[in-house]
């Protein structure tokens, strides 16, 4: 099973504790409403029993001697009974039965406490035109198996949370650090809800330690997940790592790497956190070229951070990669200023 299709059935999973939940707890309800009111008790068993004569009237079989036994003489009038006896059988129950409970609440009729009640935690719906659709409720649930499964570090906060002022007041300028991380967390906002439509695949964001190159990288990958696209997210060294090749001594550790190798080149968004912290060697630089020109040309989002400016990347890693960062067309290049804000805070 591929990461996608676990975190997939994740969320189903859920769904259905959800619905077997609030079903255990309606009929929890319902079993302690009815041993306190033993006339109620009594008219459920007559339509439980008229119930089972319909079903097996409908497939044209006798009911069974055992269940006739259970039910005893006090229902035995009702195994004679054709549909149009049991239909007014059924009428007279119901209608005794709501007016003893006095009101469907109060017995509990109304059903059990779902989580949605809008699809009764199914995860489907009927939409206008009579097509049965994906509740939202099920977006939900896949949107937080996404963040789960995507390792984007805990403290991780969504744009619609996030206070610039601590970037200061802003000045005006162009290197004022308030106005460059509005423009930075505007631009990362329309890239990761997909709000761009010039085809740019890639964001570079560029600036020193401390000034929230990670922060602005994980809000994108948050609101990436918000729409329903899979996120992965990883330090460049952790996700160089997952794509080379190695020897194992299982089949089953060899799945789970050819899952995460899998996940994290078809990711919708990929997220390669500080870039530059160390050395690459020769054949792990190939591997982060070969990834990043496979996810360009497969149309996949990918946010690289780091502590270099294309200047230094040109520098440390060569023409051919601080070009795909200054190539205009493909990347979108962010630069946070300011101060480190860990310091701020602390003052």
């Amino acid at each position: 099973m591929t990461i996608r299709e676990s975190i997939i059935a994740a969320a189903e999973n859920e769904l259905e504790s959800r619905r077997r939940r609030a079903e255990l707890a309606f009929e929890r309800r319902r079993a302690e409403f009815l041993e306190s009111r033993p006339e109620l008790a009594e008219l459920q068993a007559r339509l439980n029993y008229i119930r089972i004569c319909d079903d097996y009237l409908s497939m044209g079989a006798q009911v069974p001697a055992a269940v006739r036994s259970v039910a005893g003489e006090r229902y035995a009038y009702l195994f004679g009974l054709d549909e149009a006896g049991l239909s007014h059988e059924r009428e007279i129950a119901e209608a005794e039965y709501k007016k003893r409970a006095g009101t469907h609440a109060e017995a509990g009729a109304e059903g059990g406490s779902y989580y949605c009640p809008r699809c009764r935690d199914t995860g489907f719906v009927s939409a206008p035109g009579g097509e049965i659709v994906r509740c939202g409720c099920f977006g939900q649930l896949l949107r937080d198996e996404i963040v789960k499964a995507s390792g984007l570090p805990a403290g991780s906060t969504s744009f619609d949370k996030i206070e610039l002022t601590v970037y200061g007041s802003g000045s005006g300028n162009t290197d004022d650090p308030r106005r460059s991380a509005e423009k930075a967390y505007a631009a990362a906002g329309n890239f990761a809800r997909g709000d761009c439509t010039d085809g740019r695949t890639l964001m570079f964001i560029t600036g020193k330690v401390g000034v929230g190159k990670t922060y602005l990288a994980c809000a994108a990958g948050l609101e990436a997940a918000a729409h329903g696209r899979f996120v992965y997210y990883g330090g460049v060294s952790d996700i160089l790592d997952a794509l080379q090749f190695r020897v194992f001594n299982s089949d089953e550790d060899r799945e789970a790497y050819d899952a995460r190798r899998e996940y994290i080149s078809g990711a919708d968004m990929l997220i390669i956190d500080d870039l530059g912290v160390e050395n690459i060697t020769d054949r792990r630089f190939e591997s982060l070229i070969t990834l990043l020109d496979r996810r360009k040309g497969d149309g996949l989002k990918t946010v690289i951070t780091s502590n270099l400016g294309l200047g230094e990347i040109a520098r440390v890693y060569g023409e051919r990669l601080a070009s795909r960062f200054a190539d205009r067309s493909s990347t979108i290049n962010l630069r946070l200023t300011g101060d480190d804000l860990r310091l701020i805070k602390k003052q």
